[in-house]
């Protein structure tokens, strides 16, 4: 599978109060846990970060965003840019369950799109998605026009929304925002 994935590890933190690229789970860094899932099934690993990254991660090339401001949207295009492969799956670094199985499905869904994008409980995961590589013009023309929002991009790029059925066994979208998320996790 020709596939890159791109980690976003770029934000504020702000409602986590502080680096959420620095979350360890037993005892292992949560983005180095996600580098070592998608190595079974991409060819290539970009962490996308801001300035002091401070992480050393086996398995993966860190790039920086040089964008001002925190806009997934800005890592995105960094990420999209500093691919080999046509396709992409972005994640945030915050997510600590990774399904194979899902990425292996949109990837086969990707024909005749841009954009490939999981709705799990009613709610858009722009943050566990497949970018086509060519989508850079146009998340460019929507940030200059002031628009940064992810999920716009579903209007103007030929998407398809793959719906998965809610689970209490086992969410693969779930992210971590708030120290108590983690709790849940252990």
């Amino acid at each position: 599978m020709k596939l890159s994935c791109c980690i976003l590890a770029g934000g504020k933190g702000s409602r986590f109060g502080g680096n959420k690229h620095k979350i360890k789970i037993n005892g292992e860094w949560l983005i180095q846990s996600q580098i070592n899932e998608l190595s079974g099934i991409a060819n290539e690993i970009i962490v996308v970060a801001k300035k002091r990254f401070g992480l050393k991660l086996k398995g993966a090339k860190i790039i920086y965003d040089k964008f001002k401001g925190h806009s997934a949207s800005y890592g995105i295009i960094t990420g999209l840019k500093a691919v080999k492969n046509k396709w992409a799956l972005f994640l945030a670094c915050d997510m600590p369950c990774i399904d194979i199985g899902v990425i292996k499905d949109l990837y086969r869904k990707k024909k005749g799109v841009k954009l490939v994008v999981p709705k799990y409980d009613g709610k858009l995961q722009m943050l566990y998605a497949l970018y086509n590589k060519s989508a850079i013009r146009i998340i460019k023309q929507r940030i200059r026009i002031g628009e940064r929002t992810l999920h716009s991009l579903t209007e103007v790029l030929p998407s398809k929304i793959i719906n998965y059925r809610a689970s209490k066994i086992f969410n693969p979208f779930v992210n971590i925002n708030y120290k108590a998320d983690l709790t849940t996790l252990k």
